[in-house]
């Protein structure tokens, strides 16, 4: 560590905590204001320090191209940059949730992409390819049936002892203007001043639980059903259950479980054009893979776990059912 280093904040996930060192008071505004404190899930930038042994030293230079070093014992990661560059990209804060998805994984916690609610204290996992309606149907679930956000696109999971979790999740719900066509249309307002010609798939908007009165849970939630989505574009549309199936869906949750610890989703964006900066090695293990493998046969192996297809009605009727055996 540069000996003209100091400790300039610790950036939280939850429990989970990295110190930051720098020469420069500059890198805290890096790390504490932008639009990544609503999409990392459980984001804090603090004066606390962590106790956990992990650091990110940062030297901020306009001269000195950017640079990503890992010590060998993946305990310490430094960079080199331009303070422009790493604001733009929102570089720093998201290194460090990949970076800290060690710390989660040691505590068989990790990071995927999948939405979640919960009611009475209880949680619900729903899985599904891009475009299946875990947003449509996240956000239909909290408006009409009550239930609370936990995580919309990217959530907080894992496994201790024999039952699953939700720890957290991105606080934003992000949609197509496609989606608002068929259910949830009274959003339709959020694309004023959209061109009507954009296509309605790549038009996006963003709006926050509180913007659209839906209330949010942050804990450790017990995982009482999980459902793998395809909502219909069809409000006549009966419901649909089938098996999953056991090659579809073992290759989908090891892909979206393992993610972030291997760098995936997540490589490192440079500047206001997202240039690709250096390269972050994966940060798997055998052990991790182990507590993802754990999760992964316990969600399928739960009785609720199935392909969902139907109208919006019919999946949330379904969904909210199955709250009542617990």
């Amino acid at each position: 560590m540069k000996t003209n280093c100091v400790f300039q904040c610790a950036v939280w996930m939850n429990t989970h905590g990295i110190n930051v060192y720098s020469s420069s008071a500059d890198v805290v505004s890096l790390l504490s204001r932008g639009s990544f404190t609503q999409l990392i899930p459980e984001y804090k930038c603090s004066l606390q320090p962590s106790a956990a042994g992990y650091s990110l030293v940062v030297m901020l230079s306009d001269e000195l191209p950017f640079t990503l070093g890992v010590s060998p014992d993946r305990k310490t990661f430094t960079v080199t940059g331009s303070k422009d560059g790493l604001l733009a990209g929102h570089t720093l804060p998201h290194l460090i949730h990949s970076v800290l998805e060690i710390q989660r994984l040691e505590d068989g916690q990790f990071t995927m992409r999948a939405a979640a609610v919960a009611k009475n204290g209880q949680g619900f996992l729903l899985l599904g390819r891009p475009g299946a309606g875990k947003t449509s149907v996240s956000l239909w679930l909290c408006r009409k049936y009550g239930y609370s956000l936990i995580g919309n696109n990217i959530v907080l999971t894992g496994i201790e002892g024999d039952q699953a979790y939700l720890y957290g999740g991105e606080k934003v719900f992000r949609f197509r203007r496609a989606s608002i066509l068929h259910y949830n249309t009274d959003l339709a307002y959020v694309f004023d001043g959209h061109a009507t010609n954009l296509d309605d798939w790549m038009t996006t908007a963003t709006l926050l639980p509180e913007q659209v009165d839906v209330t949010t849970t942050q804990g450790k939630i017990p995982i009482v059903a999980a459902f793998y989505l395809h909502l219909l574009n069809d409000a006549t549309a009966s419901l649909y259950l089938e098996p999953m199936n056991p090659l579809t869906s073992r290759l989908f949750l090891y892909e979206t479980t393992s993610e972030y610890v291997r760098g995936v989703c997540s490589p490192i964006l440079i500047g206001s054009n997202l240039l690709y900066g250096g390269f972050l090695p994966s940060l798997d293990t055998p052990a991790f893979h182990e507590r993802r493998v754990r999760f992964i046969n316990w969600v399928i192996a739960h009785p609720t776990y199935q392909y969902i297809s139907g109208s919006m009605e019919a999946i949330c009727a379904h969904i909210d059912s199955a709250l009542r055996g617990y």
